[in-house]
């Protein structure tokens, strides 16, 4: 649901603006406004010199503790409870990391290093293992450089002409031999003598040939001790790692806490140096101005005062309807449909004083992919499925938690379907005693559709008549005007057709005629010089976002038919191959089941539902001291949860 949002203003002498902005950066509940937009006869806040490196210097010392921290494999939870940091400590804090900085730049310059070489080695060994049989047995290799090198198979040339520059260079005293490493590479081992190793690697730079890089301490051996050096330390190099990790992460650990303590109270200062230039001052005093959640009101005009004192003071500010494209938007998930905000948001977050359809999502959305899979042996499948990935990946992701629980409310609802459509991998389930409880898809294929395009106008007419609700409480009359001429012509054109397909009696072919016209003129009216042509477009959208919702059937039929084919060919010939066959396309049946509802059920809440009534466009509530919103979608509701508890 959205969380009403309302103005504050907070007046206090200069004295106490950091106290206060101290108070507003713990308490989180307030999103700052620049004055400056406020139309106050006010002068924005002066920032000083001393202000600016101040800032600077709490910007650079979280930098480098955001870096010393981000080492670790688990950092500090920002909901844990820490120690404060007292700002006095600020230069031993500093010397201690000028101290430690070589120390730890060596241990991670060690590690990059190791770990490099456990990705590059096993490429290095591979190609020089093909090269190897190529190495001239003439050559004498103590006096002599060997380089290995892999060419493009298609410019053979290449090769030639580096043999004729090579002749220039160093006159007869080299040898090159090349093969086909594979039908793309043309692999060549060059060996020269030592002596003339600069002029020779200086050619091959202007040639832009690139020799098989080996690591420095094994580039002056032979290539098949090279190879054998590097095996050798691509085994221990694992361990070696490991050992590494493991040293550098004790000696951050053993200042975790208290650096992360700074690392908050860095942020927090240096956030609230760069938010001064939105405050406005009187010469004497400071006035400050945000939005806040209308629940958190009073807990914000008590805590301020208890913060600083009776000197300064907060009240609420009238908001006028010309603000409201202004106010922030928080919404509060709670529970069950937490996952389908998610879902909301990827989408677009709705405008203040709009309708929140989160609820309703939570209802349609897991009925529509019920219908849709209509399986019990696939939603158990597709359970399991997803609980394993939620135990896994959901640990570290917030979007894989919200998405697997979106797909287990799916799969109990598929579960549920597939019981009143008697379905358990297809009809495996029939010997057994599970017939259909409501309908056989399969056999019911007119009453299938019936059902879907009687569950599209029912979500159509709940989407229109929030657009009315939507339209009253907002006065827009010409959208109300719009949205009740197309409610009219639904209903008209269902009319028409249930006459024309003889389910009706004869007065409703004048009931269904002259509904749709009636709605179809309202339609004009409302869209104005326009509506000639916007207005039937307008209706024949309504009537194909209905139609639309035969995609609901029309998956659910061709999980049905794949299923058959699957159970017909794993039946067929001898039993290995066709239990083979069954499971691979059951495999498919299940892999399609859990995306494509999913995909559709979206869609016709995106598309066919929202258009209806959705006023999207908001913008989300960010309060000092949450930090700036991600742009992944969903990311925010986490901190838009926070705000509510707070709240």
């Amino acid at each position: 649901m959205l969380i009403p949002i309302t103005k504050v203003e907070i007046v206090g002498w200069h004295r106490h603006v950091e106290a206060v902005l101290d108070a507003l950066h713990q308490l989180r509940l307030v999103q700052l406004l620049d004055i400056s937009e406020e139309n106050l006869p006010l002068r924005s806040w002066s920032v000083e010199d001393a202000q600016v490196r101040q800032a600077d210097t709490w910007r650079l010392l979280q930098a480098r503790l955001d870096a010393l921290l981000g080492l670790l494999p688990s950092p500090v939870a920002p909901d844990d409870d820490v120690e404060p940091f007292d700002p006095a400590e600020l230069p031993a804090l500093q010397a201690e990391l000028d101290e430690m900085a070589p120390e730890i730049e060596g241990r991670v310059r060690e590690l990059d290093g190791l770990k490099a070489d456990l990705e590059t080695l096993p490429r290095h060994i591979r190609a020089l293992r093909k090269l190897m049989p190529l190495v001239p047995a003439v050559v004498e290799l103590e006096r002599y450089e060997t380089v290995a090198l892999l060419l493009d198979a298609r410019h053979p040339v290449v090769l030639a002409l580096l043999r004729r520059e090579l002749e220039d260079l160093v006159d007869a005293r080299f040898e090159i031999v090349s093969a086909r490493v594979d039908s793309n590479t043309l692999g060549a081992v060059l060996a020269f003598p030592r002596s003339e190793s600069a002029h020779v690697h200086a050619l091959l730079g202007r040639e832009r040939v690139s020799p098989v890089q080996l690591p420095t301490e094994l580039g002056n051996l032979p290539l098949d001790q090279a190879v054998a050096a590097m095996e050798a330390r691509l085994a221990e190099l694992p361990d070696r790692i490991t050992v590494r990790e493991g040293a550098l992460h004790s000696r951050v650990r053993e200042h975790q806490h208290r650096w992360e303590a700074a690392r908050r109270f860095a942020a927090g200062r240096s956030a609230q140096l760069a938010e001064l230039e939105k405050l406005g001052t009187t010469g004497h005093a400071f006035v400050l101005r945000g939005w806040t959640p209308v629940p958190a009101v009073a807990h914000l005009e008590t805590a301020v005062t208890e913060a600083v004192g009776p000197a300064v003071i907060a009240r609420e500010v009238p908001v006028g309807p010309e603000e409201w494209d202004r106010v922030p938007v928080l919404l509060h998930h709670p529970g069950i449909s937490r996952p389908f905000g998610f879902l909301l948001e990827l989408y677009a977050l709705p405008r203040t004083g709009s309708f929140d359809p989160t609820w309703l999502m939570t209802l349609f959305l897991p009925l529509f992919f019920g219908m849709m899979l209509g399986d019990v042996g696939y939603a158990a499948v597709i359970a399991l499925v997803a609980w394993i990935v939620r135990r896994t990946l959901g640990r570290r992701s917030t979007a894989w938690r919200y998405l697997t629980s979106v797909l287990l409310l799916g799969s109990l609802s598929g579960a549920i379907f597939g019981v009143a459509f008697g379905e358990f991998f297809g009809s495996l389930g029939r010997p057994y005693g599970l017939h259909p409880l409501w309908l056989d898809r399969e056999e019911a294929i007119v009453p299938l559709l019936l059902i879907t395009i009687a569950t599209g106008v029912a979500h159509v007419v709940l989407g229109l008549l929030l657009g009315v609700w939507g339209a009253v409480k907002h006065h827009q009359r010409m959208h109300l005007v719009e949205r009740l001429g197309l409610l009219v012509a639904l209903f008209g054109a269902l009319a028409l057709a249930g006459r024309l397909t003889g389910r009706l009696p004869q007065p409703f072919l004048v009931v269904g005629a002259s509904g749709l016209g009636v709605g179809v003129l309202a339609v004009l009216v409302a869209n104005g010089v326009l509506g000639l042509l916007l207005g039937p477009l307008e209706v024949l959208r309504t009537l194909g976002n209905v139609l639309s919702y035969l995609r609901i059937a029309a998956l659910g039929l061709a999980s049905v038919y794949l299923a058959r084919t699957a159970n017909e060919l794993g039946a067929m010939g001898p039993l290995w191959l066709g239990i083979i066959v069954a499971v691979l396309l059951h495999a498919l049946n299940i892999v399609l089941g859990a995306f494509s509802p999913t995909i559709q059920a979206l869609r016709l809440h995106y598309v066919e539902f929202f258009g209806q009534f959705y006023d999207e466009g908001g913008r989300p509530f960010v309060p000092f001291g949450a930090g700036a919103p991600s742009t992944g979608g969903g990311a925010t509701a986490p901190r838009e949860e926070a705000a509510c508890r707070r709240a």
